[in-house]
């Protein structure tokens, strides 16, 4: 039986620059010896063989093995991209051994995954063995190896990568209104296949427009400096999982532009893939809704025929952000009543054909 397993020896999440160990365990289960026993492997897809790991752990010729060719019991070929072990009793660099009825002998070698390996890539191998059978010394037995619990047939030892991947999203409601509170919600989301392994964090620099002032979430220890709003979680995240949301409120000033772009960007986690780690939100910016109202009264209930009477008339800003255009008022005189004069502090006054209007520069503060 030829049984072979696979180590992480980095332990955790098996990321791109873990070094995998593979352990080739062979047993004579049968009652003729093996003549001539060597074992072949190939390098899996994805790794590079890591130099000096040869090793046979137990049986004869234990120890550790150089990659030169013919120089001991095992070699790596540079150009087939493979390891090989010559095994059993009486094997030397350039003569394969023998393997008898129930004797075991068993070997190692490294690999590191490839820098740029995504997740989910599934990194299979499979080794030989190749014997003669002492009942028939002309026949070559060649026997694949096989996972533990694997079929007898023969099926590849294999081990995927794992790894955690930080994305975030930002978003708001509506447009925000100059003069007036908005509110940004910043969600941090794993969408690889493995549970993040370090702290999280993402900072958000505020564009000019905005200032930020509260941040906040669950499990999230948030600080804001100047513009940029910093925010940490231990974690972990789990594969899939999306961390509790974070709610940033800001400011909007008087002057802020019609459009301003926010960008967050995530880190941490343990992740290596940091191209999809940052968000931008356009955000829209309006004036605030303005309410004017008007009362008009007469000094007197009743006009007199023929003599001069007053109106008074007030403009009020109902709204709770100041005016930001001149404002307009506009009398038109009903018949019998003929234009005298208007004025008022700050009004321009002017009537053509019984039409009265005045304008006001403003601003006109909110409740005044």
């Amino acid at each position: 039986s030829l049984i072979k397993s696979v180590t992480d020896l980095n332990g955790g999440n098996v990321m791109p620059g873990d070094s995998l160990e593979y352990v080739i365990s062979a047993t004579n289960i049968g009652t003729h010896d093996a003549l001539f026993s060597i074992l072949y492997d190939q390098i899996p897809a994805n790794t590079t063989y890591l130099p000096n790991s040869l090793r046979i752990l137990s049986g004869p010729n234990a120890g550790a093995k150089s990659d030169a060719t013919n120089d001991d019991q095992a070699q790596y070929d540079v150009a087939a991209q493979r390891v090989r072990f010559r095994l059993g009793v009486g094997a030397t660099g350039s003569k394969n051994g023998t393997l008898a009825p129930g004797a075991s002998t068993s070997l190692r070698f490294k690999v590191r995954i490839n820098a740029g390996t995504a997740a989910g890539t599934v990194i299979s191998n499979i080794g030989t063995i190749t014997f003669t059978d002492t009942v028939d010394k002309q026949f070559e037995i060649t026997q694949p190896s096989l996972p533990p619990g694997g079929l007898p047939t023969g099926e590849p030892t294999t081990i995927t990568v794992t790894i955690p991947d930080l994305t975030i999203a930002k978003s708001h409601s509506g447009t925000f209104v100059r003069g007036q509170a908005g509110t940004y919600t910043l969600s941090v989301r794993n969408i690889g296949n493995a549970p993040s392994t370090a702290p999280i964090a993402f900072s958000d620099i505020l564009p000019a427009g905005l200032a930020p002032t509260a941040a906040s979430g669950t499990g999230w220890s948030c600080s804001i400096a100047a513009q940029t709003v910093s925010c940490s979680h231990a974690g972990p995240a789990a594969a899939g999982a999306t961390l509790p949301p974070v709610t940033l409120t800001v400011n909007v000033s008087n002057s802020a532009p019609a459009s301003l772009t926010n960008t967050a960007t995530v880190s941490g986690g343990g992740e290596i893939n940091t191209a999809n780690n940052s968000a931008s939100d356009p955000t829209a910016i309006a004036d605030p809704p303005i309410d004017l109202a008007i009362s008009k009264t007469a000094t007197t209930p009743t006009f007199t025929v023929g003599s001069n009477a007053t109106y008074t008339l007030h403009v009020a800003n109902v709204s709770s952000a100041a005016t930001t255009a001149p404002i307009t008022v506009t009398d038109i005189l009903p018949a019998g009543l003929t234009f005298v004069s208007a004025n008022g502090a700050a009004w321009s006054c002017s009537e053509a054909a019984g039409t009265v209007t005045c304008n006001h520069p403003g601003p006109l503060a909110g409740g005044a």
